[in-house]
């Protein structure tokens, strides 16, 4: 498992490789100051336990990631409009406009993930009082279970990737959000690193993840691990 430093310095050759390409334009790419001390205090005691290592060492690095990019041949595409952008845009624009490009990393900052925004006014919880539902072979309160959703990746309208501060596990396994991000239980469960190195090797291409990760009760299955040394021309997804 490779240093989240190392991917971090991948993901900035990977947005240099996709800026060659003359069949894509990069619309943003940019990395963050880093977190604070307090931010990590502050969402350590929000979730009741300390953070992953990796997950610290991410946003000691950056305080959240943006990269996206659009292909030539989508039908949206418009030269005149879509340029590279030195400005980010607003991490909740996934959620609030029509967000139709190819490609698309959108890690929030800790702080936004954690406890700056509540969740609970972006997904709908009020039908799921009084109801158990079994995850990961626990079973939940529906309702508490999905307030234990931290979206962190907010990649599409449709899709996005969460950690989850429910289960007994001893880091914050991370699930796929589909369907405008109330269905959690079509997804393979995975960790941090491996999401990270999925989205270096994958390109950040937006479909994939849903072709990748998407398995109807998949959070029942091991741990999904695709760490460096899972990636080969087999399973990278070809665009």
């Amino acid at each position: 498992m490779r240093k989240i430093s190392d991917i971090l310095f991948d993901f900035m050759k990977m947005s240099e490789s996709l800026q060659k390409r003359n069949d894509i334009v990069i619309l943003n790419n940019h990395l963050f100051p880093p977190a604070s001390a307090g931010d990590f205090n502050t969402a350590s005691d929000v979730i009741g336990k300390q953070l992953d290592k990796d997950i610290v060492d991410f946003y000691k690095e950056t305080n959240g990631f943006q990269l996206r990019w659009i292909s030539k041949s989508n039908p949206r595409f418009n030269p005149s409009i879509h340029v590279e952008n030195e400005l980010p845009f607003t991490y909740l624009e996934v959620i609030t406009e029509e967000f139709y490009f190819d490609g698309c990393v959108n890690i929030l900052p800790i702080n936004e993930v954690f406890f700056d925004i509540d969740w609970n006014t972006v997904f709908i919880f009020e039908e799921d009082a009084g109801k158990t539902f079994n995850f990961q072979h626990e079973n939940f309160n529906l309702l508490h279970l999905k307030q234990k959703l931290r979206p962190f990746d907010l990649f599409s309208r449709n899709e996005c990737m969460s950690f989850f501060n429910g289960s007994s596990n001893d880091f914050l396994p991370c699930v796929l959000q589909q369907s405008y991000y109330l269905d959690f239980n079509t997804s393979r469960i995975t960790d941090f690193n491996s999401y990270l190195e999925f989205v270096l090797a994958n390109r950040a291409a937006s479909k994939f993840r849903r072709s990748f990760y998407n398995k109807i009760n998949g959070h029942l299955d091991e741990l999904l691990i695709t760490h460096e040394d899972f990636w080969n021309d087999e399973n990278i997804f070809i665009f």
